[in-house]
């Protein structure tokens, strides 16, 4: 069975899904398994961790801003701008699969650091 989700986010940063795809799991009836979570996108990872203490995300989303920040003058890379389409974001551009949004240098770090690769 393949459940696509579909999370909205406000930006960058780490969000919850935990609800979802629990939701997702009691809707397919399925006594015992396996759950792969697969994200599409190349500057986004999973990140698996406790989150009994909310300050945990906060902890790690300021630690990850302070190791990697937005405006670091280092980063050769930069997202071309090319949509010009009302229907999709200014900032989106355009990719051989369609239509993306900015993978700026930082995000594209921040996922590399927090992928698992096992």
């Amino acid at each position: 069975m393949v459940k696509q989700l579909t999370v909205a986010t406000r930006g960058q940063g780490l969000h919850e899904i935990t609800n979802e795809v629990a939701r997702a799991l009691r809707e397919a009836k399925i006594g015992e398994g396996l759950c792969t979570v697969f994200v599409r996108h190349t500057s986004a990872s999973l990140v698996i961790q406790e989150n009994a203490d909310p300050s945990a995300r906060h902890d790690l989303e300021q630690w990850l801003a302070r190791l990697v920040p937005e405006d670091d003058p280092e980063f050769t890379h930069k997202a071309v701008l090319l949509v010009t389409e009302p229907a999709v974001p200014k900032d989106w551009y355009e990719t051989p699969g369609g239509v993306s949004p900015p993978m700026l240098p930082p995000r594209n770090v921040k996922a590399t650091l927090t992928k698992n690769w096992w």
